[in-house]
């Protein structure tokens, strides 16, 4: 059996630790992980990675402005996360098509994307309370059709590199999907 085995330093303990272990003249221990194979790997690997987009999405939402600025702020955000470093975007999708092309493994890329929508649909859920009227398409609708659109500028971008267009696409997807609500753009 392969095992897998991956270090990851906790910043805050190594942060704290670090002062007493350099005036000893020691190394702080790095705390690691042993899977027992490729899909407890790559689950993990998923499921770290989709943390930080559910983060993003939850920093970025105040629920009380209402389901269109919800929707500007959680795209808007996502998008500077995107920014901020395109090789994780990279690094997003490599697992998603390798799972894919592995029939054993293709339900986490299946997981991956059930949690993207089932994160915004927290999110977007929480804000659509705080508006008046309902909005004209079902959340779990709104929620699909976000992930997907999404989707297209990142993989552009991490192809071109122009932010301006792909900016360009975000506002288009950010306008898009606040009309299929029914509701007028709050946020700008």
């Amino acid at each position: 059996m392969n095992r897998y085995m991956v270090t990851k330093p906790p910043l805050n303990v190594l942060t704290a630790v670090s002062p007493v272990t350099a005036s000893i003249s020691s190394m702080p221990a790095r705390p690691s992980v042993v899977f027992r194979g490729k899909s407890e790997l790559l689950a993990a690997v998923i499921g770290a990675i989709t943390e930080q987009v559910e983060q993003v999405l939850r920093d970025a939402v105040d629920p009380t402005k209402g389901l269109a600025a919800a929707i500007h702020d959680a795209i808007q955000a996502f998008w500077q996360h995107v920014l901020a470093d395109d090789g994780l975007q990279l690094m997003q999708y490599e697992p998603v098509i390798y799972c894919r092309r592995t029939p054993e493994l293709e339900w986490l890329a299946d997981w991956q994307y059930a949690r993207y929508i089932a994160a915004a649909t927290e999110v977007l859920g929480a804000a659509a309370e705080h508006d008046a009227a309902p909005s004209a398409i079902s959340l779990d609708q709104l929620t699909r059709f976000l992930v997907a659109a999404v989707d297209g500028p990142v993989l552009q971008y991490t192809v071109h590199h122009d932010a301006e267009q792909s900016q360009h696409d975000v506002s288009n997807v950010i306008t898009a999907a606040i009309a299929l609500t029914g509701q007028a753009s709050s946020a700008s």
